[in-house]
Parts: structure tokens; C-alpha cells; sequence
């Protein structure tokens, strides 16, 4: 009987700290997308000042040319690219 509490005990006890860590996972993800909106806001407020545009611009083909990669590329690595600036001309 002794035993049984003990490990009951301890089991309340992990899953009160798993609850905290989980808590602790979800306010970091809220921290990190606080973050990420707030550049975003920052650049494109840059932009709005500077007259620019910040993204990409695709024709067709670019378009093609990302499809075609994205298929050479294994389900596990991410295809990445950079943004570039252009004047609003």
C-alpha cells in the first residue's frame, strides 16, 4: 500500500511537470510568432518608407523551376529562398 502511494505520488508529480512544460512550449511558440510579426511589420513598414517591395516576383517558368526542384528534393528537406528588394518602379 505504502509503495502504491509513492508511485502515485510520483506520478502526479510528472504529470503536473509535463503540464508545465507544456504550457512553457506553448508560450514559447507564442513568443516566437510575436517575433516573426514584428519583423515582418519592421520590413514592411522599411519598405512602405523606401518605396520597395519585398518578396518575389515569379513568372512562369520560375514557377516550373520550383515545382521541378521541389520534386528532386527529398519529402524531408525544405527548399529555401531568399527574398529579394525592388523598387516599386
Amino acid at each position: 500500500m505504502r509503495k502504491s502511494k509513492s508511485i502515485a505520488a510520483k506520478r502526479n508529480a510528472a504529470i503536473k511537470e509535463l503540464e508545465e512544460l507544456e504550457l512553457l512550449a506553448v508560450k514559447a511558440q507564442e513568443n516566437e510568432t510575436k517575433v516573426l510579426e514584428d519583423t515582418t511589420d519592421k520590413i514592411d513598414e522599411i519598405c512602405k518608407e523606401n518605396n520597395l517591395f519585398c518578396g518575389a516576383v515569379l513568372a512562369h517558368k520560375d514557377i516550373l523551376a520550383i515545382m521541378e526542384l521541389a520534386l528532386k528534393t527529398p519529402e524531408t528537406e525544405n527548399i529555401t529562398m531568399k527574398f529579394k528588394l525592388y523598387f516599386n518602379e
